[in-house]
């Protein structure tokens, strides 16, 4: 389905869907709801800092991006979709990547207290 990218949409509309019409940090709408009108942190739940006890045998944090190749995990059987990202990707940074031996196209297991899975970083 062809798709056209319209930059500055929001100037057309008179602006974003919030009450002020601007992108609102503070929110008076999650105020006026009982939730702080601040966004804010929070630690992940199984990390270095939450959980010390862990912490030697996990080290890093586990965040988790979509492929826009993808719906979610829909779509893997269509082929031309498919060819698109053949292969499981991880990303790391070059210096936990080099802490650990880990170059480009390596294929690594990715594990935490909950289970493991086998992926490789990018070319």
């Amino acid at each position: 389905m062809p798709l056209t990218t319209r930059h500055r949409k929001y100037a057309e509309s008179g602006g974003f869907r919030t009450p002020t019409g601007k992108i609102e940090l503070y929110s008076e709408t999650f105020l006026s709801a009982g939730h702080s009108p601040l966004p804010s942190f929070e630690e992940p739940g199984i990390s270095p800092r939450s959980r010390p006890d862990l912490a030697e045998r996990f080290p890093l944090v586990l965040t988790c991006a979509k492929s826009l190749w993808f719906c979610e995990s829909q779509h893997r059987n269509i082929a031309s979709v498919r060819s698109k990202a053949r292969e499981p990707q991880v990303e790391i940074h070059p210096d936990a990547a080099r802490a650990r031996g880990i170059t480009v196209g390596d294929w690594v297991r990715i594990s935490t207290p909950n289970g493991s899975v086998r992926e490789h970083e990018p070319n």
